[in-house]
């Protein structure tokens, strides 16, 4: 009878730690990449946010030129386009026309289109 209650009490002790490591908070889950061009920066008037537009296919387009609305049409039709909020150290280092590589946090994403997504960590890859 000890021997049982033991056992039981074994399983339940394994299922409980099993469950637990299962559950751990590891960044690298909640984190995704993506790469393109920075197509458009602002600071945001309503809560002094810094974000930049990312579009990663920016061949043939002149956005130099264009304005945000027209920018906005195309993000919208280009898959992992995207605006990035970061800190106004990173938005101060980059700059329109840069190639970046941008990690951000896939568990904190607004739903808009463009999405709404904050830096984690951003790579220049070109100036």
């Amino acid at each position: 009878m000890k021997f049982g209650l033991w056992v039981c009490g074994l399983i339940l002790l394994l299922t409980f730690v099993s469950g637990c490591t299962g559950n751990s908070d590891n960044n690298s889950e909640n984190t995704s990449a993506a790469k393109g061009t920075v197509v458009f920066k602002e600071v945001e008037n309503e809560n002094g946010e810094f974000r930049f537009l990312m579009i990663p296919n920016s061949a043939g387009i002149d956005y130099e030129q264009m304005s945000k609305d027209e920018l906005l049409v195309i993000a919208r039709g280009q898959d992992d386009s995207a605006w990035y909020y970061l800190s106004e150290e990173h938005y101060n280092q980059i700059k329109v026309g840069n190639d970046v590589e941008v990690k951000w946090d896939s568990s904190h994403q607004a739903e808009s289109n463009p999405p709404l997504r904050s830096v984690v960590d951003i790579i220049i890859m070109t100036n």
